[in-house]
């Protein structure tokens, strides 16, 4: 039976790696804390990259005789790290370069990418 708790998501860190009836998974092991702060010292785990910071979570019991009690974490919808934070992350890296680009050309403090729309190097 699962149980709810508030977690405050540290990191997550890849496991295990594998596939299932031709389908890709990851295990990820997760480092929290509770919502005061004290960190969590039971085995977390989720097949969801979870975002950093606190949320309330569904926790599943896993007692497995060879490696004892463990915990897996059911993601809530829209809780995972998917493409979409990816190409979120490629695209904060596109604009620090464009940043650092355009202070080379305009200077301090100036190089904006409104800057650069209004009088484009070109």
């Amino acid at each position: 039976m699962a149980e709810k708790r508030k977690i405050n998501v540290k990191r997550c860190n890849v496991v295990a790696e594998g596939s299932t009836n031709g389908k890709g998974w990851t295990l990820y092991g997760v480092e929290a804390e509770d919502e005061f702060g004290i960190p969590v010292e039971d085995e977390l785990k989720c097949f969801a990259n979870l975002r950093p910071g606190l949320a309330e979570y569904e926790l599943e019991r896993r007692d497995h005789p060879e490696y004892g009690t463990s915990y897996t974490i059911k993601a809530p919808q829209g809780q995972a790290q998917g493409q979409d934070s990816q190409l979120a992350g490629r695209v904060e890296a596109l604009e620090e370069k464009v940043t650092a680009l355009a202070k080379r050309v305009y200077g301090e403090p100036a190089a904006t990418a409104d800057k650069i729309a209004e009088d484009p190097p070109w």
